[in-house]
């Protein structure tokens, strides 16, 4: 299953810059064709739409919508048609409509990276304002910023509470869904309130980037960038490599990255079980922290490598850790005597994927809805979420000092 933002990477329009939309005409057929077609198609594509909310509450959604054309406006339309996606709940984080994705009419984003650290949001790439790099957010256009992520949060769809975790920033920053909620009074010009190390607030008025424009600027809008003080952590290196290997603690650990579910496993299995093999080996540290998905059938060799299956496997996962990366951990922690550290995986260890692209001409964007159901483990699992067998996150201070606590935990581990 591929995540369904991936194709965005390869996106080179840039669009042009929002504006203030005039409220959705009742009589315009087209737009009332779009919300209607985007129901039909969740329904007729979606292996199984009505997992988490009923037939009934779903079609009455819609029909508010409908009802209520006249006076909504474009931005205010865009948050309903969201929230009828986000409906259907968890285990379906495939399912959106998603700001970075490459829209005939593209949503727009403030253009800083952010990410959520268990002491608050924070600015970790800023390109246009250096200065706000390392800065807490702590309102947005006036409203706390629990405020802001209250009213966001239910637009936002996700598979668990983790993937809910990484997506909610991306959602709080996209002009158009804050002016679609009465946050921001308007989409192209957004003002945020930052508090420095010191206690320092200043507020900060940014415009807005068109989805492929603000991914070409940022570069990665998954994985947290590098400090720009401090030595980059080991499992923030070589982020476009899919298979990559360390030794650790004088050579007792063997460190095994495996960041994106897109090449064949057979060479870096058979690596890896020749790396575990050599005398000093007491454990083999796999890193899935950054694999947002791609083949589910890709692994296969990896899995079957004797080391994974029966060595003393420590799996390291996150919140992106996604789709095909999260069926992996799903497979590792079910076959194998694996102890889990780090967050809970973004991905379910069942889930609905390998999403098709519904069109919404009139209305020009485009939403993704799963086709099938992965059931990878053969058996049922009632779980939305993988949980850490031992519990860490990288906090704050320590992604600016470089500190990796996820792996050093591992390390340390016997």
């Amino acid at each position: 299953m591929r995540p369904v933002l991936a194709a965005a990477a390869a996106v080179l329009v840039v669009g042009v810059a929002c504006t203030s939309s005039a409220a959705q005409s009742a009589a315009d057929p087209a737009v009332v064709a779009d919300v209607r077609k985007l129901a039909a198609e969740m329904e007729r594509v979606h292996p199984n739409l009505f997992h988490s909310v009923s037939r009934a509450e779903f079609s009455s959604a819609v029909e508010d919508v409908v009802a209520r054309l006249p006076e909504l406006e474009r931005d205010q339309l865009l948050v309903e048609l969201m929230r009828i996606v986000a409906m259907t709940g968890e285990r379906d984080g495939h399912l959106g409509l998603f700001p970075l994705v490459s829209h005939a009419r593209p949503l727009h984003l403030l253009p800083i990276r952010v990410w959520a650290f268990p002491e608050g949001l924070y600015v970790l790439a800023s390109p246009e304002r250096p200065d706000l790099v390392g800065t807490q957010i702590v309102a947005i256009e006036g409203r706390p910023v629990d405020e802001v992520a209250a009213l966001v949060r239910p637009v936002v769809t996700r598979d668990n509470e983790s993937s809910l975790i990484l997506r909610l920033p991306e959602f709080m920053i996209t002009g158009e869904i804050l002016h679609g909620l009465g946050i921001a009074p308007d989409a192209a010009r957004v003002q945020i309130t930052v508090e420095h190390a010191n206690g320092e607030r200043i507020d900060a008025t940014l415009a807005t980037l068109a989805g492929p424009a603000h991914w070409n600027l940022i570069e990665d809008v998954w994985a947290p960038p590098a400090p720009p003080t401090a030595r980059t952590p080991l499992w923030l290196h070589n982020q476009h490599r899919t298979q990559w290997f360390a030794t650790l603690d004088r050579g007792r650990a063997v460190y095994a990255v495996y960041s994106h579910a897109t090449e064949p496993t057979g060479a870096f299995a058979a690596s890896l079980l020749a790396r575990a093999r050599k005398p000093k080996v007491r454990r083999v540290i796999v890193d899935v922290r950054l694999n947002g998905g791609g083949d589910n059938t890709s692994y296969s060799p990896a899995l079957r490598s004797r080391t994974v299956r029966w060595g003393r496997i420590i799996l390291l996962t996150g919140r992106v850790t996604f789709s095909a990366g999260g069926n992996f951990a799903a497979e590792v922690e079910a076959f194998t005597r694996a102890r889990i550290v780090g967050e809970a995986a973004g991905g379910s260890p069942h889930n609905y994927g390998d999403s098709e692209q519904v069109e919404l001409a009139a209305l020009g964007w485009t939403v993704y809805v799963p086709t099938r159901y992965a059931e990878v483990l053969g058996r049922s699992d009632e779980r939305v979420a993988i949980d850490p067998d031992v519990p860490v996150q990288v906090g704050v201070a320590d992604h600016f000092a470089g500190r990796d606590p996820v792996l050093a935990k591992a390390v340390a581990m016997r």
